[in-house]
């Protein structure tokens, strides 16, 4: 990366409202982070901690969304999905079947709700193959205050699925936000205020900002 692309790009993070970054495993779309993943010449793009369905709010059971949170109509493969743009061959880390692993997520907006870490054994990835993990909160996921700041680099505890092993597995962390107000539903976020008005509303009801990254690993 030369000197002016590292002076552009510090002016555009300072000028971008972030959101969510999968930082180790590294995500795809934000592999030219990291110096030893130089030699792939990864694309520089400031905006890879906004993959969020092209800004759809989305339903807790939606199929609004690429598989990696990009827009939806995109052609596929979209662009932070295997063979996509982002996308490049390599498995960032190596992990032991069963093992329990340290997993980073840069949360950088205060937007509550819940968020889990997923994975898909297999590529190309596809919406009913991830499956969630065992977090060290004893959850397959964790619960976010809206309006409490989390600092970035966010480390948790991951168990992987004891006799698993695939030579490039997907791993995603998928947060559904709660900053929005919607009518009251069944969805796992939503606090619904019974009195609220007709119908009965609440925060995180409803259709919500929704944040995807996928990075690519190994388990053996």
């Amino acid at each position: 990366m030369t000197l002016r692309q590292i002076s552009s790009l510090a002016f555009l993070v300072a000028s971008v409202t972030c959101h969510m970054r999968l930082h180790d495993p590294a995500g795809r779309a934000s592999l030219y982070w990291y110096p030893e993943f130089g030699y792939l010449n990864p694309e520089l793009w400031v905006l890879d901690d906004a993959l969020w369905c092209a800004n759809v709010p989305q339903f807790e059971n939606d199929t609004r969304c690429g598989v990696c949170g990009d827009p939806v109509n995109d052609p596929i493969p979209r662009h932070n999905e295997y063979r996509g743009r982002y996308w490049r061959d390599v498995r960032v880390r190596t992990y032991s079947s069963g093992a329990a692993i340290p997993v980073t997520i840069d949360f950088t907006a205060p937007h509550g709700g819940r968020w889990e870490v997923q994975l898909c054994d297999r590529v190309p990835e596809t919406e009913d193959c991830f499956q969630s993990l065992l977090l060290d909160n004893g959850q397959t996921y964790w619960d976010f205050p809206l309006g409490i700041e989390y600092p970035q680099g966010f480390l948790t505890m991951v168990k992987l699925p004891d006799g698993v092993t695939c030579d490039n597995c997907v791993m995603r962390v998928h947060w559904r936000c709660v900053q929005n107000w919607g009518t009251c539903d069944d969805s796992a976020t939503c606090e619904c205020i019974p009195d609220s008005g007709n119908p009965p509303g609440g925060m995180g009801c409803g259709a919500q900002q929704t944040f995807r990254a996928c990075a690519d690993i190994k388990i053996q």
